[in-house]
């Protein structure tokens, strides 16, 4: 896992109150990135007002007048040269400002994208169960890539492009100023006016806009949720109903668009009485009240405003793109960030585990399922947990590995307390098997190693071998590559069941956590599964969960949950 990724949990609460915080490490580790971006943006945006100015100097030279922008082309540019030539290296300065802009730009927004992306990931990663299951922490990978998208659009455009602008509209302000002083004065004061209507409008646009969103993101773990339970949908005729809500749910989202149109067309319209109200006032000034070189001042204005229109329009609107920025950032910083101790487990170990006390309730659930369990899981040997669907036997090996956290309660293995310890740690000593713990991988090698080196395939082939594994029409030599599908879809519930055992036991780890192990599989498939988990016994902790025991098991200990969730020893 990148180094780069992981945030200190002690900046979690400055992520909260400054959600633009959460950029910060990223922006730090890539400065000089930054500072490029945004000197390339400035330098970008005063550049059109140079060439305007140059145009009209152009202009000047050619009608033979002195202007205000003859002297400052050569007072504050300094430079003495034919402006044919001149206008040949403003237009190549421009054209390589402009591109430089654009791409470390792009980079920039790439660049913390990645981060964001990488970091959300690896936070999911560190949650534990009870986290994870939480409707808004657990689906929220489903529907984060449009937050990345506002928080690139509130860096490229909301500060980057904004930078720019901003150099633009101050050297555009000096350079008209230069013709007269009014005329800036005139058109701040008429954009001035004009900006309270569209102020008004943008706020209506941001409610609409979070709405928006938040209704899409509802449309998508409905349809995430449907298309997981096609057979469901299949095998119930549940297409009509399914389909009915889908239009519900496809309606709101229709009616945010139709009111977003509606707020987005009317902030162009003011953008447009703005902008084009401020070029009218200005150039009925210019023709009305200067002299002399009005050929050059018109030249000067027209292409400055023909610049400023689409930033005027641009700056009118960036209050929306800083509003949806900051709701998307605040998502994000929300996020929680699990805390570890880093302490590690190391080798060698017995393998011995103790519960004290535990209390542990799932989330959203009224009762606790455990109110105080204790129970020892001896070093070495085979230990049996039993009791009817529900009673918690799975969960309780959860604990175990350190999956779910309890909330009152001490966990130990070989004497060492699990709060001192990083989970991480503790599963490398700790294998845990569930039924239905999917299947990763695109062959069946990969599927059960996830150290790819081919050195691995005979291990990992003789422990499907110990498991009496089989697939019907694909020879032994076959069987690593064979591509199951998408978490082992073609497969067989008991094929699927053999290589899940094959990827615990590969492991070799000190201790495993078998849950409902001979689940699929009929009486002659147990009989080797039986012998390798007696084998394995001899140097190994096995903690197996089960509505009951297997008779051909060597157990040394056991216990039993009853409906109420009370343990007692057999």
């Amino acid at each position: 896992m990148q180094e780069s990724v992981v945030v200190p949990v002690k900046q979690q609460k400055m992520f909260k109150k400054l959600p633009v915080a959460i950029l910060l490490p990223v922006l730090k580790q890539h400065k000089l990135l930054l500072l490029g971006a945004l000197l390339c943006a400035l330098a970008d945006g005063i550049m059109r007002v140079i060439i305007s100015a140059g145009v009209g100097v152009w202009v000047g030279q050619v009608l033979h007048h002195s202007t205000g922008k003859a002297r400052f082309w050569d007072e504050v540019i300094g430079l003495q040269i034919d402006m044919n030539k001149g206008m040949l290296l403003l237009v190549g300065l421009k054209v390589l400002f402009a591109w430089s802009s654009a791409w470390l730009n792009g980079r920039t927004s790439e660049t913390v994208a990645r981060y964001l992306r990488e970091q959300q990931f690896y936070r999911h990663l560190q949650l534990d169960l009870g986290l994870h299951l939480q409707k808004e922490k657990g689906k929220y990978l489903l529907r984060y890539t449009g937050d990345l998208g506002a928080v690139q659009s509130f860096l490229t455009k909301g500060v980057l492009q904004f930078t720019a602008d901003m150099g633009f509209v101050l050297a555009a302000i000096y350079i008209l100023s230069l013709i007269s002083w009014r005329v800036p004065v005139y058109m701040g004061t008429w954009i001035a006016v004009c900006l309270l209507p569209v102020v008004v409008v943008s706020y209506f646009l941001r409610k609409t806009l979070v709405r928006r969103r938040d209704h899409r993101s509802i449309l998508l773990n409905f349809v995430s949720q449907r298309l997981s339970a096609f057979f469901t949908v299949k095998a119930y005729n549940r297409e009509t109903p399914e389909f009915n809500r889908f239009k519900k749910y496809s309606h709101k989202l229709y009616n945010d668009g139709i009111q977003y149109y509606f707020w987005s067309s009317l902030q162009t319209a003011l953008t447009q009485v703005a902008v084009y109200g401020a070029l009218l006032i200005s150039l009925w000034y210019i023709a009305t009240h200067t002299t002399g070189a009005v050929a050059e001042n018109i030249a000067v204005f027209t292409l400055i405003m023909f610049y400023t229109i689409p930033v005027l329009r641009r700056l009118l609107q960036t209050n929306v793109v800083w509003q949806n920025g900051l709701v998307s950032l605040q998502k994000l910083a929300a996020f929680p960030a699990m805390k570890y101790p880093s302490e590690q487990l190391l080798s060698p170990i017995s393998g011995s585990i103790a519960l004290s006390n535990i209390w542990f309730t799932f989330p959203g659930a009224a009762t606790p399922l455990f109110s105080g369990i204790s129970l020892v899981i001896p070093a070495g040997g085979i230990t049996c947990i039993t009791g009817q669907s529900g009673s918690g036997k799975s969960t309780l090996l959860e604990i175990m590995a350190a999956l779910y956290r309890p909330e009152r309660g001490s966990i130990s293995i070989d004497g060492k307390n699990y709060a001192q310890l990083h989970p991480f740690s503790l599963r490398k000593q700790i294998a845990i098997f569930s039924p239905d713990a999917r299947l990763l991988g695109k062959t069946i090698f990969e599927s059960v190693s996830y150290s790819r080196k081919k050195e691995k395939q005979m291990k990992v082939f003789k422990m499907l071998l110990k498991l009496g594994f089989n697939l019907n029409g694909v020879s032994q030599t076959e069987w690593l590559h064979y591509r199951p599908g998408d978490h082992g879809e073609k497969l067989s519930d008991s094929e699927r069941q053999l290589i899940a055992l094959a990827r615990t036991f590969v492991t070799h780890k000190k201790i495993f956590l078998l849950d409902e192990p001979f689940a699929h599989l009929d009486e002659n498939q147990q009989i080797p599964v039986v012998n390798l988990i007696n084998r394995f016994s001899r140097k190994h902790t096995i903690v197996i969960a089960g509505e009951q025991i297997h008779p051909l098991l060597q157990v040394q200990t056991s216990y039993h949950l009853n409906s109420l969730h009370l343990l007692s020893s057999d």
